[in-house]
């Protein structure tokens, strides 16, 4: 086989390679798996890899959950005997992390059952699009937040968003793309307490 040839021939098979790694997501719901990771997911990988650094910093912290509203995004990590909550707050995507916020709390929901820790490098749906599809299902809400935890061994996204009637929510899988609507009617929002004059 001559050299061209043989080019010719890798580049037809990258090219069916690529077709089929890159498959779209239906909307028929049906089940595909997602091969590459949205570029915001890529970048909160990143992110989550220099909070795992900060987190490091206190032995033995693992990831259990990621909460962004697309602006703000924060990063829990709990310790091995579930005793202590690290927080790592990221103001903006593009802060630099000497402008990250570490809090450390003693007392968290997180703290109250083990599990394992979340791998950011399996994350392939990143937080916008899991925002437009909440934003599509109920046209002229406006996202709230969206939180990625991990559920019978799979990254999760919760997302919640406002409506006139109340705060809706619904997830969608890291593998398939598939976003599902909660049943639940929409919430109200509790009432904040006000300073008695």
């Amino acid at each position: 086989m001559n050299p061209p040839f043989r080019l010719y021939i890798i580049c037809l098979l990258l090219l069916a390679l690529t077709a089929c790694t890159s498959a779209p997501v239906s909307a028929d719901n049906s089940t595909h798996t997602i091969s590459t990771p949205d570029p915001d997911a890529v970048k909160l990988i990143a992110m989550g890899e220099q909070a795992m650094q900060i987190a490091q910093k206190s032995l033995g912290m693992v990831l259990r959950q990621v909460d962004t509203d697309l602006t703000t995004t924060d990063f829990r990590f709990v310790d091995r005997a579930l005793t202590r909550e690290i927080v790592i707050l990221v103001p903006e995507s593009d802060a630099p992390t000497e402008k990250w916020i570490t809090s450390v709390n003693t007392v968290s929901p997180i703290l109250s059952y083990a599990q394992p820790a979340l791998d950011l490098h399996n994350l392939r749906i990143g937080p916008k699009r899991v925002a437009q599809a909440i934003m599509n299902h109920w046209p002229g809400c406006s996202v709230r937040g969206a939180n990625l935890y991990l559920e019978n061994n799979k990254l999760i996204w919760l997302v919640f968003c406002n409506t006139s009637k109340g705060v809706v929510s619904g997830s969608m899988d890291n593998e398939t793309g598939v976003f599902q609507p909660s049943n639940a009617p929409p919430a109200s929002v509790p009432a904040t307490a006000t300073p008695v004059p």
